[in-house]
């Protein structure tokens, strides 16, 4: 049979700086930072054998949604999957991202978990057939990439803000935030219960977890414990217990590049966490689950959607910036993507 298309697209979403200075260097913004999406349009390429709604009435069914029909989303925060399996072990009806900005800690230096649950874009959807088929996402029409016209206007408008940067410098920087940006799909229904997270421009394995400068003083976060200090471990991981840390430091060991909440220096008198070490002992973060676009071509099975003969199934659409990504800095903000996800028939059951 042909495959049949629902096509969403972003036609321009924009990061949008506003109180947060660009000389504060965090992984994570605040509240301060906005996405605005000027346009989503969801429609059918093709027959009628797949259609969409935005709810279960059979007759709401249609081969288009416009922008009125949608959620709207004021501001956009990273966030991050980070903790996931313990929603996905309640099978949860929607997805919970975390926020792991705030340099908040217990006094053992454990941070405390957040819930962000406004720094997203998130749509419940549902899927309509007249057949039994397995539903996936074309790899091959989907993406998220840089508006490269607006970022080398934007890079010209503020560069001088940054008078140590060209701005080819600030152009390139600019273009780094669509590499931050996933995709997840929630099957929140309970005979085939997934959670998918599409990473379209996947080049490694991201960890959810390591030392941060979530302060913005150039120096990783830090805590006491028994008159000694020690750097903070955030993000997921398997045991603390097997956490190894080296003698506190006699000076200094700088940072090189620009820095950012992923690049500070660990500071003297502080004990510098040891990842290797760590390791050796059975130390790990958590991994981000995600499908690289490359992979998913080869294999679409590892996102089918089962959409039984005229049976509702509903999907929990979610774009979000991941926190954990390296890409998820400061010098991005401001720019803007441009983005489309298209599902399709995979094959019929």
């Amino acid at each position: 049979m042909n495959n049949k298309r629902i096509v969403l697209s972003l036609l321009i979403g924009t990061v949008a700086l506003c109180s947060l200075s660009f000389s504060i260097s965090l992984a994570w913004y605040n509240a301060s930072t906005f996405l605005h999406i000027d346009q989503i349009e969801i429609s059918i390429d093709g027959e009628r054998d797949l259609k969409i709604s935005t709810t279960t009435d059979v007759d709401s069914f249609r081969e288009s949604l416009d922008y009125d029909d949608l959620e709207k989303v004021d501001v956009f925060e990273p966030v991050s999957t980070v903790y996931s399996s313990s929603w996905l072990s309640q099978k949860a009806e929607k997805p919970v991202f975390y926020d792991n900005s705030y340099p908040f800690i217990d006094d053992e230096g454990i941070p405390n978990r957040r819930v962000n649950e406004n720094g997203y874009y998130s749509q419940e959807l549902y899927l309509y057939s007249d057949d039994d088929v397995y539903v996936t996402v074309d790899a091959l029409e989907t993406y998220i990439e840089p508006n490269l016209d607006f970022n080398r206007a934007y890079a010209q408008q503020i560069k001088s803000d940054h008078p140590d940067k060209t701005v080819e410098e600030i152009y390139e920087c600019l273009n780094e935030l669509s590499k931050a940006m996933r995709f997840s799909i929630l099957v929140p229904d309970t005979d085939c219960y997934n959670f998918y997270i599409i990473d379209p421009n996947k080049e490694e394995e991201v960890s959810l977890g390591g030392i941060l400068d979530n302060t913005g003083d150039e120096i990783f976060d830090y805590y006491e414990s028994g008159n000694e200090l020690y750097e903070v471990i955030y993000g997921e991981y398997n045991d603390r217990d097997l956490i190894c840390y080296d003698d506190a430091l006699s000076e200094d060991i700088p940072y090189s590049g620009e820095a950012n909440a992923f690049n500070a220096k660990h500071t003297e008198g502080v004990h510098p966490f040891n990842l290797e070490k760590s390791k050796e002992q059975g130390f790990s973060f958590a991994k981000e689950q995600s499908i690289g676009l490359p992979e998913l071509a080869e294999h679409e099975s590892l996102l089918y959607i089962p959409v039984y003969r005229y049976t509702p199934r509903k999907i929990v659409l979610s774009i979000y910036i991941e926190g954990w990504d390296l890409a998820s800095v400061n010098s991005t903000m401001g720019s803007s993507f441009l983005a489309g996800l298209t599902f399709k028939i995979g094959r019929e059951m």
